[in-house]
């Protein structure tokens, strides 16, 4: 297999014509450099804890004077000056056991600067440099082979390195581990570690994070299958891509075909581990697909497994009638007709289970300026009051204003109750100069209009 994608690779390369760039780019050998201060300034990266690298990548170091003063640390230095002089850098603010962590790395890489100087690592390396890059990870505490890698390719050993070219190998390959010593095997099968080493730092050019712009990344963490050169040798294509119905809708997605997703599948998409095939689960999402919600039951009544979706379906709603109204309720919309006004609100209104009375705000375009509620609740005359309904109109120089309220029982016939607040509030906006358009009496599902009635006063 490793055989099958190295000729895949290398056949593509050449068909695009990124071979010159890849040369020009990829590291050249060089000896080593084995001086204090080389030394500390590649180890550096790997010795801070996560939280501490990003210093690293500041545009003027905090870390710098710092450095200098590792670079002069000796033979003799003990655990508790490390300690001091982790505590008056910048990195105070590491957490306790970081702090630990990097103060014995720090000791123990030190200790071993003479070893450097000597050559004992370096004749290390060359009679068994998987053993010395192992034992070095272990010795120095670090967080994986890999850092170990890193560190002998900064100082002028090659080691490979490319997390991204072994991530693409391992699925091409069908490989479930992860260790550094699966792709030091690979590379090293029929080759030295320098041609290794090139080798690595040519994929990582393509497969890396920090792949050029000018060539495309491929095989990241959310692999774009469609379009790879891999595809067709590669087992993760065949068994994930093509198997996988999650992972292929998440494709589909990402190539922009989402309208032509069945709707169960995207909501037990987005569901995901809340589906336990319900009864509820099952009626509601079938009223989803067929653009007919079913009322979700009260949340006493139900068990946990059953609450945890109904809460969700409920914030999908919610969701949806905002992104459906976004462009309805927009200042400057034209409102012409007692249909328009229910299209716009039965959603955001007509859902509502308590009672309000709202009045929309309109332009002498009668363009919308805004909906503004005046109250919450059983309707009364002493509540709905044209000084309240009239005062926000007036602020923003409405000519006109239509009336709107629900009924959440779904009876929208107008109660006597509202058949005098509309007369009332009718006289008043003559009085005022501010008309009164229509009242509009919705549910979800149906609405009553005082103007289509001829039932608002004139």
């Amino acid at each position: 297999m490793f055989e099958q994608f190295s000729r895949l690779v290398e056949k593509w390369i050449q068909k695009q014509g990124f071979g010159p760039q890849i040369a020009a780019l990829t590291p050249k050998p060089r000896p080593p450099r084995l001086t204090d201060q080389f030394l500390w300034r590649a180890f550096l990266p790997e010795a801070l804890p996560e939280a501490g690298r990003a210093c690293l990548c500041l545009p003027q170091n905090p870390l710098g004077p710092w450095q200098t003063e590792l670079e002069q640390l000796n033979e003799f230095t003990t655990q508790p000056q490390i300690k001091a002089l982790i505590s008056k850098s910048p990195l105070g603010f590491l957490e306790p056991e970081d702090q630990e962590l990097l103060q014995i790395r720090l000791l123990r890489f030190q200790e071993r600067i003479n070893q450097w100087h000597r050559g004992d690592y370096h004749r290390q390396i060359a009679e068994d440099p998987f053993d010395t890059l192992f034992g070095l990870y272990q010795d120095l505490r670090l967080d994986e082979p890999w850092a170990a890698a890193r560190f002998l390719s900064r100082i002028g050993y090659g080691f490979p390195h490319s997390q991204g070219a072994y991530r693409a190998f391992r699925r091409f390959d069908g490989t479930e581990s992860e260790s550094y010593q699966g792709w030091f095997d690979k590379l090293t099968d029929q080759a030295s570690l320098e041609e290794a080493y090139q080798l690595d730092r040519r994929w990582d050019l393509i497969f890396g994070p920090l792949a050029p712009l000018s060539l495309p990344s491929v095989c990241m963490d959310s692999p774009l299958c469609p379009s790879c050169f891999l595809q067709s040798g590669c087992r993760f294509f065949k068994e994930r891509y093509l198997t996988d119905t999650r992972l292929a809708l998440e494709n589909r997605l990402r190539l922009g075909q989402g309208a032509e997703i069945d709707a169960r599948e995207l909501v037990l998409y987005l569901a995901q581990e809340r589906w336990h095939n319900g009864v509820i689960q099952n009626r509601w999402i079938q009223g989803f697909a067929t653009g007919r919600l079913e009322a979700l039951p009260i949340l006493e009544k139900i068990g946990p497994q059953e609450e945890e979706f109904i809460l969700f379906a409920r914030a999908l709603e919610e969701a949806g009638f905002r992104i459906a109204n976004m462009e309805r309720e927009k200042p400057g919309q034209v409102i012409t007709n007692s249909q328009g006004i229910f299209e716009h609100y039965r959603f955001r209104l007509g859902r509502e289970k308590q009672e309000s009375f709202h009045i929309l705000i309109l332009d002498n375009k009668y363009q919308q300026i805004g909906l503004k509620m005046i109250s919450m609740g059983l309707l009364d005359q002493t509540l709905v009051h044209p000084r309240e309904v009239f005062a926000p109109a007036i602020q923003l120089r409405a000519a006109a204003i239509i009336l709107i309220h629900n009924h959440p029982s779904g009876d929208v016939q107008p109660s006597h109750q509202d058949l005098a607040i509309t007369d009332r509030l009718s006289k008043a906006g003559q009085l005022i100069g501010i008309a009164v358009l229509d009242h509009v009496i919705l549910s979800e599902e149906r609405y009553f209009s005082f103007v289509d009635e001829n039932l608002l006063p004139g």
